[in-house]
């Protein structure tokens, strides 16, 4: 989210190229000297450029594709294009694109996919219904834009909540409380407390290009232990910087209000919440299981009805998108993937990210798949971040047209 102030969580050293190749001219000192930026940026004394510099600087090396890259382009499916007439294959792929504006359908033939779409926002089921019904209840990802139209006037008293206790969860949490200076805030979490992201250098080596190899050649059971040990790293945690600015906050507030007043912004802590609904008026009614008396010694109602004007789910993200555009592909793959009943299909893939597709309906020298982003089950809690993005997509490079 391009929220004001708002810096990466990464290196710029972790840059599109440099891990990859420094001399690059893609590389982020080399957008900075390119810009005229590069000596003034030394001057902040800093790796981490802010979210809005980097986000110009992503658009500045697209630029040097803007003659391959179509945008507004939704891919709707990808589909086995032919076979091969001597051993019956598939040896190509039909991509099919709708028009976003026109609706107009697009379809290319392709030997090589490779499938970077990224997270879609993650709406937990108990929630979809009053997600999709509700107006002012939105996800994060739309923050930036809807939040505007929902709550177009900054000096009223509205009533915020915040969902999730994680990085954009606080973010958005400290952020309507500058926005909305008469607003009544609320950070709803699961635990006790928001947890610190563990930037350390030791733990920080978990994202480092050879520890991936590692990763991936450890079998399933202690994969999945080493995620869960690391997941201080990624998974509902908070820049320290930033929780100690809202704890800071929240403090100068307990000096400044009334005596016995309730609190302007506070964090509702061991609360569930179980559903979204509507209420009088517009309002939104926030369903929470509280957990609060199992915990402290309190006369809390265990079941609370919160009303609010906006929700925010910070609810995170899904990385499945692949799974509905590939429907058409199920078949190709081994029998051993597609078997389970309800258990959805695994597209499993190799440590180069390709696809395993069965060897006798695909043709390998020819055709291929690669899947960027979607496959933290293998390649380690690093997969949809950042920090891998040069190496891994060289070595997608080097593995669909064999050279960089």
């Amino acid at each position: 989210m391009q929220l004001p102030g708002v810096k990466m969580q990464i290196s710029f050293i972790k840059d599109v190229a440099t891990q990859r190749n420094p001399r690059s001219r893609f590389t982020f000192l080399n957008y900075l000297w390119t810009k005229g930026r590069l000596n003034q940026y030394s001057n902040l004394n800093t790796f981490k450029p802010s979210r809005i510099e980097y986000q110009d600087y992503l658009k500045w090396c697209a630029e040097s594709f803007s003659n391959l890259i179509h945008y507004g382009q939704e891919v709707v499916e990808v589909t086995p294009s032919q076979q091969s007439s001597k051993s019956k294959s598939v040896d190509s792929f039909l991509v099919t694109c709708r028009d976003v504006k026109t609706g107009n359908a697009t379809h290319y033939r392709t030997r090589h996919v490779v499938v970077a779409a990224g997270g879609r926002p993650n709406v937990p089921p108990a929630l979809a219904k009053g997600y999709a019904a509700q107006g002012n209840i939105i996800h994060s990802s739309q923050f930036m834009t809807t939040i505007p139209r929902v709550l177009p006037d900054p000096t009223s008293n509205y009533r915020i909540a915040v969902v999730g206790g994680g990085q954009s969860g606080a973010e958005i949490f400290n952020d309507v409380q500058t926005a909305f200076p008469n607003a009544r805030t609320s950070l709803i979490i699961r635990g006790s407390a928001l947890r610190p992201l563990d930037g350390s250098p030791f733990v920080n080596e978990i994202f480092d290009p050879e520890q991936v190899t590692n990763m991936y050649r450890r079998d399933k059971p202690m994969r999945e232990k080493s995620m869960d040990m690391d997941k201080s790293t990624d998974r509902g945690v908070v820049n320290l910087d930033l929780i100690e600015k809202i704890y800071e906050n929240m403090y100068q507030q307990s000096l400044l209000a009334p005596p016995g007043s309730p609190p302007q912004h506070q964090i509702l802590r061991y609360r569930s919440v179980t559903g979204l609904e509507s209420g009088p008026s517009g309002a939104a009614i926030v369903r929470c299981e509280n957990s609060t008396p199992l915990f402290e010694k309190c006369d809390e109602p265990r079941d609370e009805r919160l009303e609010f004007d906006a929700v925010i789910l910070a609810t995170g993200y899904a990385y499945d998108s692949h799974l509905k555009m590939f429907k058409p592909l199920e078949h190709l793959l081994p029998q051993t993937n597609t078997k389970g009943g309800k258990k959805p299909v695994e597209w499993n893939v190799a440590e180069d990210y390709r696809v395993f597709f069965d060897s006798e309906k695909v043709d390998d020298s020819q055709a291929g798949i690669w899947l960027q982003g979607c496959n933290e089950k293998t390649h380690g809690l690093g997969d949809s971040l950042l920090s891998n993005l040069a190496t891994r997509g060289g070595q997608i490079v080097q593995s669909t047209i064999g050279e960089i």
